[in-house]
Parts: structure tokens; C-alpha cells; sequence
């Protein structure tokens, strides 16, 4: 699986914190790191607050992401693809690869409440259809590249038609058996 010299006009999805701690550990170039800590007061009354705080790390490397991903790719084009059949529900997480189609998909749920069917509102979601697999995306919006995280907040008449060609690398989480879809987080989605 080779990277294709075009990344950026096939670029999807990048997962940057994931790339940057992948690139560093196969190169062993550590980034500048720094510390900080906020704390603050949250509460509706002068006598109830809630006190909290929150460590946070930033890291600085001398090159992007983009030239990291470059760099790692022949480690992450390791991985294999994903094998529906033998995953199993509470073995464990996978990190593979899936080839498939980009698409944006729908979940209502339904309720019987005293003999009437009631229907929740529409859940939009990411997905990656492959052959009669489906996964269902938890990604970061702002990770899409060209705006495209944008498409969750647009109509249906815009999200219909999408069906993109991809190669996508990420996590398996779990599978849901009553829709017969996988959950997954994304780390790069690439157009094949």
C-alpha cells in the first residue's frame, strides 16, 4: 500500500495527535513537551461551587503532520485488513485497515409505548460501507480535511449521493449485533 504523492488531494481524515505519537516512537524523535494546569469555579450560588482542574500537554515537533505521515506510512501500510468473521465482542480492540465506501448514514430507534410505535429523531452518522460490512465513525469533525466534517450538519438532499472510494485506518471498538455494524475511530482516511 503505497502513499499516494497527491496525499493532499486525497486526504480525508488525520488523526495528528495519533500520527505524531506513532512517528514518534518508530523514528524516536521526541517533540518539545509542555505542562500546564487550569483551575477555575463552576456553581448557579455564591455557597455551591465546584472546583476543577485540568492538566494539559502540548507537544511541538519540527515537522507536520503531514511529513510525519510520510515517514510512518510503510509502519501503518503494515497493519492488516480488517476480517469481519473472526472478530468477536469482548476480545479486545482491532487497529487494521478497511477498503471501502465514505457514506453518511442514518439511525432512528424505535419504542412500542402502550401499543404505539414511536420513533426517535434521526441520528447522522459517518460511515465506511464495505461489500455487506458496515462501520459506523466516531471521528473528531475538525479532523476532516476541506471542510468536509461539515457534511453532518448539511440536508439530507446534499448527504445523499455520497460514496466515496477510501482506505481507511483505524480502530474497531466493538460491534454493534442488532444492526450487524462495526463502531470505529478513525485515524486516516485516505480517497483510493
Amino acid at each position: 500500500m503505497l502513499l499516494p504523492e497527491d496525499i493532499l488531494s486525497k486526504l480525508i481524515y488525520l488523526d495528528s495527535d495519533f500520527i505524531s505519537v506513532v512517528y514518534q516512537t518508530v523514528t524516536g524523535d521526541s517533540p518539545q513537551t509542555y505542562f500546564s494546569k487550569t483551575q477555575g469555579k463552576k456553581g448557579d450560588s455564591k455557597e455551591l461551587f465546584i472546583a476543577h482542574s485540568q492538566n494539559l500537554e502540548s507537544k511541538s515537533f519540527n515537522k507536520s503532520s503531514i511529513e510525519m505521515l510520510k515517514e510512518i506510512y510503510a509502519e501503518l501500510a503494515k497493519y492488516p485488513n480488517f476480517n469481519p468473521a473472526i472478530f468477536k465482542n469482548y476480545e479486545g480492540t482491532k487497529t487494521v485497515w478497511i477498503n471501502g465506501q465514505f457514506t453518511m448514514g442514518e439511525w432512528i430507534s424505535t419504542k412500542q409505548i402502550d401499543g404505539k410505535t414511536t420513533k426517535s429523531d434521526p441520528c447522522i452518522m459517518y460511515e465506511i460501507e464495505d461489500n455487506s460490512d458496515k462501520y459506523a465513525l466516531l471521528p473528531q469533525p475538525h479532523l476532516f480535511s476541506s471542510n468536509i466534517g461539515s457534511l453532518i450538519n448539511t440536508t439530507s438532499a446534499i448527504r445523499n449521493n455520497i460514496g466515496i472510494p477510501t482506505k481507511t485506518f483505524g480502530r474497531i471498538l466493538y460491534k454493534v449485533e442488532d444492526s450487524n455494524m462495526f463502531v470505529m475511530t478513525p485515524y486516516l482516511i485516505l480517497e483510493d
